[in-house]
């Protein structure tokens, strides 16, 4: 005990400050690393959104009209239709795999945008896709065991371009994008993967649409 003690006694009084400081680095580091650790598991458990992928001429058509009229100050997405809200995030391997097999066999969409419509505080176009509702049953069949209530119920598609303002300003807005609409159409070319930051939505992954 004595021996061990004097030991002790010597191996501190031979640390030079540098050495302290380096075990102190070592603990801040580790440190570190554990809240990274953890930040990353909270990541994963942040849910998952699906969306539509359109193509480019639709994409930035939908999106210009989004720019114009949602309130910027609200506005942290670009055009999109959603096809599930909130995919459990620990489920992101199985969300994968499903969509790895799903989309190779699935043929790209032809939609029409007929007109716009009122979300009561907002305004959205209107899509028509017949292929569309028989692809998000597939999804919700495979996805059955995580889907929230409002994924588990029929989706009436479309495009959101203003919301979160006062009825009165969406009513005008419709009454004003109705008089001038011409129905377009476009094409749903795959689909993408995000993933929900309590506003922004932070991309993963895009799935090209591969069946004939």
């Amino acid at each position: 005990g004595v021996v061990c003690y004097a030991f002790q006694l010597k191996w501190r009084s031979t640390l030079r400050p540098y050495d302290l400081a380096t075990l102190r680095g070592w603990k801040i580091l580790d440190s570190t690393k554990n809240e990274a650790r953890a930040t990353a598991r909270r990541l994963k458990m942040q849910p998952l959104i699906l969306s539509l992928k359109l193509d480019a001429d639709s994409f930035e058509r939908l999106d210009a009209l989004r720019r114009a009229h949602f309130p910027p100050q609200r506005n942290q997405l670009s055009a999109h239709l959603t096809l599930f809200h909130a995919l459990p995030g620990e489920q992101e391997p199985l969300v994968r795999e499903v969509l790895d097999e799903v989309c190779a066999d699935t043929s790209a969409m032809q939609l029409r945008f007929p007109q716009v419509f009122s979300l009561g505080k907002g305004v959205a176009v209107e899509v028509d896709c017949a292929p569309l509702p028989s692809f998000r049953r597939e999804l919700q069949n495979r996805f059955a065991a995580h889907l929230s209530a409002q994924d588990s119920q029929k989706m009436k598609p479309h495009i959101t371009i203003c919301n979160k303002v006062t009825p009165e300003a969406a009513r005008e807005l419709l009454a004003e994008l109705s008089r001038d609409w011409e129905i377009f159409e476009g094409r749903g070319v795959g689909v993408s993967l995000w993933r929900y930051r309590g506003g922004p939505w932070e991309w993963l992954r895009d799935w090209e649409f591969g069946g004939n």
